[in-house]
């Protein structure tokens, strides 16, 4: 015999953790047979696949970000190899044009890390559903996000870096 809650003790149907009265007979038995930890894991599973797939395309397009800056920032580096080759004819120690090319990579970094925390605060209501024992507009949430796309595009900034640092002056002046 199924029963049914009072309108004020039911869970909200938007959510989808329950699509129909609760039987509590069924619930009781499924807790005797089952245990607590495999109920909770079977309620968990869709919710479970939907946050693995979403870490799967966040994983995908921080992989693409770190390649593309790679990219820019070899482009960049490449267009200006005679004028890195003239500076470090001139004396500067490849700490300093290290530096120089890890700075420019922080101009093109900064302006992007904010509009992104801008974006994602801003946008932060539309995944509310899906956030589980984090606020939507959680400072350390986004202050780990703004951290980690800033570690991953020093990380990719280093690359081009040590390829501007390594590059022969001599043969860049020559051409």
């Amino acid at each position: 015999m199924q029963r049914e809650l009072p309108l004020c003790l039911q869970p909200d149907k938007s959510t989808g953790i329950w699509n129909e009265p609760l039987d509590w007979l069924d619930l009781a038995t499924r807790l005797e047979t089952e245990g607590v930890t495999d109920t909770v894991a079977r309620e968990k599973a869709p919710w479970r696949f939907a946050m693995r797939i979403l870490t799967g395309f966040g994983t995908l397009a921080a992989t693409l970000s770190v390649i593309a800056l790679v990219g820019l920032l070899s482009l960049v580096i490449t267009l200006r190899r005679r004028e890195l080759a003239i500076r470090a004819a001139l004396g500067a120690s490849p700490a300093r044009l290290r530096r120089d090319v890890l700075s420019e990579a922080a101009r093109i970094v900064a302006p992007a890390a904010i509009i992104g925390a801008l974006i994602a605060a801003g946008l932060a209501r539309l995944v509310t559903s899906l956030l589980v024992e984090v606020r939507p507009h959680d400072p350390a949430a986004l202050a780990g996000a703004v951290t980690v796309a800033v570690f991953l595009s020093v990380s990719a900034a280093l690359w081009p870096a040590r390829r501007a640092v390594s590059s022969d002056a001599a043969a860049a002046l020559r051409d």
